[in-house]
């Protein structure tokens, strides 16, 4: 029998076409995903991403683009699609997992079989962020790698996974766990394996996801007390002042009152006193003229009788 060396060579022709054809348009897709929100065939787009992953990357450095589009499309459909299931989860039984290069370098925790055991130093994000996922009852776990990821998964069969890593961790991790549980991921905004960085705002978001009275309402919550305290101090601050300025006000009220007695009082002793110099000026003055006036009389009257 002879082998039909035609057809099969144009069987693989129309594969790499096929293959070729499949790799932009889930790429297409996916960039309109990232760059619009528009989430268009997405279970089609995660075939390729995941079956052609290497091939992806490969084809994307080719054209001058980054390599991490394929993996922050991943992330982001699987966001999407597992998002609803995550909600429906039950938080007492969720996990959150953590990279250790978020960690900090003086990091005191050390580490067991089921990863690092945070101090809550308050030397690098995490202690933050475990307080609040452990208060809507995660379990909170801080991994060196991949393999502690598939050990915790096992011990807990969790209701609903969220984790934090660098793309490419976050993206095989997602895709690993997504068939035990339903699952979101946060990407570090800054890898390198050494003193990374996150969004603390967009794990928050996803730690309170689908639970009742979450942050935004204990956020609402907190900005009303401090509304309130703001407008109590205001209030007593105001009280004060207006006690002070009453306080002032009448101080001023008989300081003023008191000087300007005062000055009546000086002015009118001063009066009175001039006044009575006055009278008895003019009292002197009159004395002194009907004594005159009598003096000249007798001497008219003495001068008459030695002429007679």
């Amino acid at each position: 029998m002879q082998i039909p060396y035609a057809l099969i060579g144009k069987l693989l022709i129309f594969l790499l076409i096929f293959l070729l054809v499949a790799s932009f348009a889930s790429l297409v897709l996916g960039l309109v995903l990232l760059r619009k929100g528009i989430m268009i065939l997405p279970q089609f787009v995660l075939f390729f991403i995941d079956s052609l992953y290497f091939f992806l990357k490969r084809l994307l450095k080719m054209l001058g683009l980054s390599e991490k589009l394929v993996d922050e499309i991943g992330i982001e459909i699987r966001n999407r699609i597992y998002e609803e299931d995550f909600e429906k989860s039950d938080p007492q039984r969720r996990i959150l997992v953590f990279p250790q290069c978020l960690r900090s370098p003086q990091c005191p925790a050390p580490l067991t079989r089921y990863g690092i055991q945070c101090k809550e130093c308050g030397r690098c994000v995490i202690g933050n962020l475990k307080k609040k996922a452990e208060s809507e009852g995660y379990k909170v776990y801080i991994v060196p790698g991949g393999s502690f990821v598939k050990r915790i998964i096992k011990k807990d069969t969790p209701s609903g996974a969220l984790g934090v890593a660098c793309g490419y961790e976050l993206n095989y991790s997602m895709m690993e766990v997504s068939t035990v549980c339903p699952v979101q991921g946060v990407p570090l905004l800054k890898d390198g394996c050494y003193c990374t960085k996150v969004d603390e705002e967009l794990v928050s978001e996803k730690i309170f996801c689908g639970i009742e009275g979450g942050e935004n309402e204990k956020e609402s919550e907190r900005g009303r007390n401090k509304t309130e305290d703001i407008k109590d101090k205001i209030i007593d601050k105001t009280e004060d002042k207006t006690e002070d300025t009453g306080d002032k006000t009448e101080d001023k009220t008989e300081d003023k009152t008191e000087d300007k007695t005062e000055d009546t009082g000086d002015k009118t002793e001063d009066k009175t006193e001039d006044t009575e110099d006055e009278t008895e000026d003019k009292t002197e003055d009159k004395t002194i003229g009907r004594i005159n006036k009598k003096t000249k009389k007798v001497g008219r009257e003495n001068d008459s009788g030695n002429n007679r």
